[in-house]
């Protein structure tokens, strides 16, 4: 899940039964070597103390959150919206250089090779069935 603060990441995976957030804050991408990007928790923690899990796991799948919606719905987003919601969400101190270029080619590579979607929902929504007909119609991890 990706969006701004106190917009339910937190909220909505506690929601999801049986799923495990890797962090409460901030998440490391990879994108290295023709491999399939991987996500994973940082050791850094957040503002929930929630606990961090460092081992990579594949990103199936970028949910960007819409709270406060009438209506839950999952909706495929375009690779020039996700790569300007995945990079408002980027922590990067440098405005240049090959380490910002290195960011940047991350961002792109995920954009092209994972698929982002927009939840409209809200906390009474049952966000969990939306989540895993998703899965199962990617046959991957969402």
């Amino acid at each position: 899940f990706i969006g701004a603060s106190g917009a339910g990441k937190t909220t909505m995976a506690g929601r999801l039964p049986g799923w495990r957030s890797l962090a409460d804050d901030s998440v490391l991408i990879r994108a290295e070597g023709g491999q399939p990007p991987t996500v994973a928790g940082t050791p850094f923690p957040g503002k929930e103390g929630l606990p961090r899990h460092g081992r990579p796991h594949r990103l199936g799948l970028i949910t960007a959150l819409n709270p406060h919606s009438e209506h839950a719905l999952l909706e495929p987003v375009g690779e020039d919206v996700a790569f300007r919601a995945l990079l408002e969400r980027v922590f990067c101190v440098l405005d240049g250089g090959p380490l910002f270029g290195s960011v940047l080619d991350v961002a792109t590579r995920v954009v092209q090779t994972v698929p982002m979607a927009r939840l409209h929902s809200n906390l009474d929504h049952d966000v969990a069935t939306l989540l895993l007909l998703r899965h199962a119609r990617q046959g991957r991890a969402a």
